[in-house]
């Protein structure tokens, strides 16, 4: 993919679920990384993407499991990386982002429920311990494994540290490629 970028600068394009997703800001930063140019494709949603990447009328996309796993079964679509920090159980065969020149690179998505900032603590700690309860049972781990997915419990803070986090990381891939919102 990144050679055939390279010998087409300006040329390659991907499909996107939509400016600013976290599936457009992760194919910039590693377009940015390889500091190659990709045409940003946005799509409202995987939906009408996939179609349009089945045919090749958008040669790459990056996608959660969910709108994607029977594609991949079938064969229809072709897994190159995996953006996780190591390979992943559902698809073992399929190297990591990090694995052929992008050491360190992990993007995972990630769910958060958030609330009005003026939510007072004690129901924001409430919410957060019945939640927390919530992710640990069979019922949440079965949820999330449909779409592919593990519970991860966090807390407020680190979801807060979290996005500082990745603001920092998407940052110059977001100037380079000049996103704007919209």
């Amino acid at each position: 993919m990144l050679a055939l970028a390279r010998a087409k600068p300006g040329e390659l394009a991907y499909a996107s679920n939509g400016s600013g997703s976290m599936v457009h800001l992760g194919v910039e930063l590693i377009a940015y990384s390889a500091q190659v140019k990709l045409i940003h494709i946005p799509y409202k949603g995987f939906a009408p993407a996939l179609p349009d990447v089945i045919t090749g009328r958008a040669p790459l996309m990056m996608a959660d499991w969910a709108p994607i796993s029977a594609q991949l079964k079938s064969g229809a679509l072709k897994p190159l990386a995996v953006t996780s920090a190591k390979r992943w159980p559902l698809l073992p065969d399929v190297p990591t982002v990090a694995e052929p020149g992008f050491p360190g690179y992990e993007m995972e998505i990630w769910f958060g429920l958030y609330a009005p900032a003026k939510t007072p603590a004690a129901v924001v700690t409430r919410v957060n311990d019945e939640m927390r309860k919530w992710l640990a049972t069979a019922e949440a781990r079965d949820a999330f494994a449909v779409i592919g997915h593990e519970p991860v419990p966090s807390t407020p803070d680190a979801v807060r540290q979290r996005i500082a986090a990745e603001q920092k990381l998407f940052g110059p891939a977001i100037k380079a490629a000049g996103i704007k919102v919209e």
